[in-house]
């Protein structure tokens, strides 16, 4: 560890110098969560960091029906997001922004109402929770709503890099096989859409890594049985999660 410490040290400017000169970016989320504060961003102590990953997922919401419908956006909203966006840009790093369609990454995020009331769970879904992206008549228009939603954001916090799926790969695992292929198409015209408009933005989703390992199921599943390893003592805790025991025993 010491190694690693003394080598990015170095990586940043020689003794005297104190110009970066690492060919990379060292980054960090300002997002923080207290019990009284929730979502909650604080641009502080950022001296070493070059890039900041302004994650705002679906925790704000979305006016949906105004954005469909291009009428206008809530006050407070609107305020929500213009800090957020001012005080991100007034640090002078790179941005990376990240938000999401999808609330508990299986159903469309909150709807945010004209008097800036939040409303769950306000689309049709089925028995597992899920939008029904591939059934609802409404989804093309949702879809729409988003884009301009997304063009919206891009344009306050100016960021150069830009999620507009986080953890996409949740909702193949937890949704029917025709909404994952409708979320994917669904996703795949919102990206070409903001691509198309802002073509110099680097785009592109975020996955959740057990689920992309399949391993995420396993754990919630595990079963109070034992099962005897394969391979060596130091691998027993990532067999054991890949073949949805409680423990490895060698």
């Amino acid at each position: 560890m010491a190694m690693v410490a003394l080598f990015a040290i170095q990586a940043c400017g020689s003794s005297g110098d104190s110009t970066p000169t690492r060919s990379y970016y060292l980054g960090s989320t300002p997002f923080f969560t207290t019990p009284s504060a929730f979502p909650d961003w604080r641009f502080e102590n950022l001296d070493d960091r070059d890039l900041l990953s302004v994650h705002v997922d679906d925790f704000l919401g979305i006016p949906w029906t105004q954005f469909q419908n291009n009428t206008a956006l809530p006050s407070t909203w609107v305020n929500q997001w213009t800090t957020l966006a001012n005080n991100a840009k007034a640090t002078g790093k790179t941005l990376y922004l990240a938000v999401s369609p999808l609330g508990n990454r299986t159903t469309l995020a909150p709807n945010i109402d004209n008097s800036s009331n939040r409303t769950e769970n306000w689309v049709p879904v089925d028995g597992a929770g899920c939008y029904r992206f591939s059934s609802d008549a409404n989804a093309a228009n949702y879809k729409q709503a988003y884009i301009n939603y997304v063009k919206y954001v891009i344009g306050l916090v100016q960021p150069a890099f830009f999620s507009p799926a986080i953890e996409m790969n949740m909702q193949f695992a937890r949704c029917a096989p025709a909404d994952k292929a409708a979320y994917i198409a669904w996703n795949t015209d919102v990206h070409n859409a903001i691509k198309e408009a802002y073509p110099q933005l680097v785009v592109f989703p975020t996955f959740q890594l057990e689920y992309l390992y399949g391993t995420a199921e396993a754990v919630a599943s595990w079963a109070p049985i034992a099962c005897t390893c394969t391979t060596t003592c130091s691998r027993c805790p990532e067999e054991a999660s890949a073949r949805r025991c409680s423990r490895c025993t060698s």
